[in-house]
């Protein structure tokens, strides 16, 4: 079964060293990344899971799209 560990986004940033801006990131991609399930919003607080999160930045890369885009892009498309 997957366990899934979510972290407020605060701490993600301070112990993962994320290969990203993540605060830049759901600014700009706040909707995608929840659709797709890396990003979760409670209340006024955001959690980041961080293999969920990995998932969404290599279905990016595969797509060849740009996370500053700032264009709504359909990740839920099978990429061949």
């Amino acid at each position: 079964m997957f366990k899934a560990e979510w972290e407020p986004l605060p701490q993600y940033i301070r112990d993962h060293k994320p290969i990203c801006d993540m605060r830049w990131l759901v600014l700009h991609r706040k909707s995608e990344m929840l659709k797709h399930g890396c990003l979760m919003k409670l209340g006024n607080r955001l959690f980041v899971e961080h293999d969920r999160l990995m998932n969404f930045l290599e279905l990016f890369s595969k797509t060849g799209e740009s996370i500053s885009s700032g264009r709504a892009v359909d990740l839920t498309k099978e990429v061949v």
